[in-house]
């Protein structure tokens, strides 16, 4: 039985790349090659109508087709006999902007004290610079407040903060 069914499976397997192989191969071997026509008289072309291209304006659509109506700004009304007039007219009814200081980077490294001088050094980077200051004296706004063994006290454009010591 098993010999049967190889063998029918075979048979069917053979005409398959035959006729693969057939397809393949069959160009090379035609008797008549395809006739080339040659157009002389323009006059055929003539009778073919070129369309213009149908163009539209696409409609503009209130809701987002993904999110739905969860996308859009919500229409809200605003009733201007609702506003106090006098809010209106004063300027200073709102409050003023506060300039924002952005405080440079500081990396405290300690601080030195000469025998022969009554004042410490303290030493500090400011943006990447390498800075020696005294207590109080003023750099570009910057000045030290008061320094501890481990930390410093950096006042900046009338804003304060502590900055501890950088260890390695």
């Amino acid at each position: 039985m098993k010999k049967k069914v190889n063998i029918i499976l075979l048979v069917v397997v053979v005409i398959l790349w035959g006729v693969v192989i057939y397809r393949y191969v069959e160009h090379y071997f035609l008797a008549d090659p395809l006739p080339v026509s040659t157009y002389t008289d323009n006059a055929n072309y003539a009778k073919y109508v070129i369309k213009k291209r149908d163009t539209f304006t696409p409609k503009q659509t209130k809701r987002d087709p993904f999110l739905g109506n969860i996308g859009l700004p919500s229409k809200t009304r605003v009733s201007f006999s609702t506003i106090p007039k006098r809010i209106i007219a004063k300027d200073n009814a709102f409050p003023k902007k506060r300039d924002i200081v952005f405080f440079p980077v500081i990396r405290y490294y300690g601080f030195i004290k000469a025998a022969e001088q009554k004042d410490e050094v303290i030493l500090m980077s400011v943006d990447g610079k390498f800075v020696r200051l005294k207590l109080r004296q003023d750099l570009n706004g910057l000045s030290v407040v008061q320094y501890k063994k481990d930390s410093v006290e950096v006042s900046f454009k009338k804003e304060r903060k502590w900055f501890v010591q950088v260890t390695r």
